[in-house]
C-alpha cells in the first residue's frame, strides 16, 4: 500500500507542479505574492503523504477506468483542497508547526515580525487565509478543466462541492465543542462519531474513493458501497488521529502531542473518559482540557487516567464495530482489479492499526 501511495504521490506531485507553473505567470501579475502563494501552496501540499489524491487515483484503478489522467488532475484538486483546510485549521488551532514546519500563517507572521510590521501575528493569520483561499480556488481551475463527459463532470463538481460545504459546517462544530466549557453529558458519543463522518470519515476516504470511482464509470451500487466504506474507514482514522494526538510521538504526528487537549477538542476518548472517571478525575479534567497553558505532567495524567478507566479498550470495541462493516462492504463491491483490491484491504487494514 505504503509503495502505491508513494508512486501515485509523486504522479500527483508532478501534475501539480506543472500546473503551478502555468498558472504562475498570470498570478505573477497580481503583485508580489501571487507566484510565491503558488509557490508555498505546492511545497505545503507535497509535505503531505497525500492520501486523499492517491484515494482517487485507487477508486479509479478498482475498476479500470479509461480516464486516469482525468482522476489524477482530480486527486490534485483534492490535496489542493485539503492544503487550504489545513492552512485555515492551524489558524483556528493557534498551531505554529505542522509536519515538521512553521504552519503557512506563521511564516508569514515571522517574516511580517522581521520586516517591523505592527500587529505581524495578525496579519500573518490574515495573509494565511487569503492563501488557504487561493488553493480552494486553484483547485476549483483544475476540476472546471477536467475532460469528462458534461453530465458526469456536473455530477463530480456537485458531489465534491457539497461534501466540502459539509466539512466546514463539521469544522464548525469541531471549534464549538473545543470551546464548550462544560462536561459532555450533553453531547453524545453518536454526536461526535457523526461529527467525525462529515469532518474526516467522508471527506478523507469516501469522498475520493467515490470520486475515482466516478470518473472511472462504475455503477451507482459500486460506488454507494464505496461511500459507506470510507464513511466507516474515515471514522477509524480519525479515531486513531485521536489516540495519536493523545499517545503518540510530536515527530511522527507533525504537531505537537497534547495540542487536542490544549484547545478542548471533544473526542470519543474524551467523551467516554468523562463518563468513566471519578468526581474528583472529573473536576481535574476540566481544568485541564482547554487550557492553552497545560504541561507535560497535565498531559501525562490525562494518559494516566485514560489507562486507568479503560478508556482504549472501549474505543477499540468501536473501532471493531466499524471493521466488521467494512469488511461486509468490501464484500459487496463489484471490484475489476484484482492488485487494486489488495490495496484497499491494506488500506483498511493499516488505519486500523496504524501508529503513525
Amino acid at each position: 500500500m505504503f509503495q502505491y501511495l508513494s508512486a501515485k504521490k509523486k504522479e500527483i506531485s508532478d501534475f501539480l507542479n506543472e500546473f503551478m507553473q502555468s498558472e504562475s505567470a498570470a498570478y505573477a501579475a497580481t503583485g508580489r505574492f501571487g507566484k510565491d502563494t503558488l509557490n508555498r501552496l505546492y511545497e505545503f501540499a507535497c509535505r503531505g503523504k497525500m492520501i486523499r489524491g492517491g484515494l482517487v487515483v485507487l477508486g479509479h484503478e478498482l475498476f479500470n477506468g479509461d480516464f486516469y489522467s482525468e482522476a489524477v488532475k482530480t486527486a490534485a484538486a483534492l490535496e489542493l483542497f485539503q492544503s487550504a483546510l489545513l492552512i485555515h485549521d492551524d489558524i483556528m488551532d493557534r498551531d505554529t508547526s505542522r509536519r515538521g514546519e512553521p504552519t503557512l500563517y506563521y511564516q508569514y507572521a515571522e517574516e511580517n515580525k522581521a520586516a517591523g510590521i505592527n500587529e505581524f501575528l495578525h496579519i500573518g493569520e490574515a495573509m494565511g487565509i487569503c492563501a488557504g483561499d487561493v488553493a480552494f480556488f486553484c483547485a476549483y481551475t483544475l476540476l472546471a478543466g477536467l475532460s469528462l463527459d458534461p453530465d458526469k463532470k456536473q455530477t463530480v463538481l456537485e458531489h465534491i462541492t457539497r461534501e466540502m460545504g459539509y466539512v466546514g459546517t463539521a469544522q464548525m462544530l469541531d471549534v464549538f465543542f473545543g470551546a464548550y466549557n462544560a462536561k459532555t453529558a450533553d453531547i453524545s458519543q453518536q454526536e461526535i462519531l457523526n461529527l467525525y463522518k462529515f469532518k474526516t470519515g467522508r471527506y478523507t476516504i469516501a469522498l475520493p474513493l467515490a470520486t475515482g470511482a466516478r470518473i472511472a464509470g462504475a455503477s451507482i451500487h459500486n460506488i454507494s458501497a464505496l461511500e459507506s466504506l470510507g464513511e466507516k474507514l474515515g471514522i477509524i482514522f480519525q479515531i486513531k488521529d485521536d489516540e495519536l494526538g493523545l499517545f503518540g510521538d510530536t515527530e511522527d504526528i507533525g504537531k505537537p502531542v497534547g495540542s487536542d487537549i490544549r484547545e478542548g477538542k471533544k473526542t470519543v476518548f474524551y467523551q467516554i473518559l468523562q463518563q468513566q472517571a471519578s468526581a474528583t478525575e472529573q473536576e481535574k479534567l476540566l481544568h485541564i482540557f482547554g487550557n492553552p497553558d497545560i504541561t507535560q505532567p497535565d498531559i501525562d495524567y490525562v494518559r494516566n487516567v485514560i489507562e486507568k478507566n479503560r478508556v482504549r479498550e472501549k474505543v477499540s470495541a468501536i473501532v471493531d464495530t466499524l471493521k466488521k462493516e467494512i469488511e461486509s462492504h468490501i464484500a459487496n463491491i463489484e471490484i475489476q482489479n484484482t492488485d487494486t483490491h489488495k490495496i484497499l484491504e491494506s488500506l483498511v487494514s493499516y488505519s486500523i492499526t496504524r501508529t503513525i
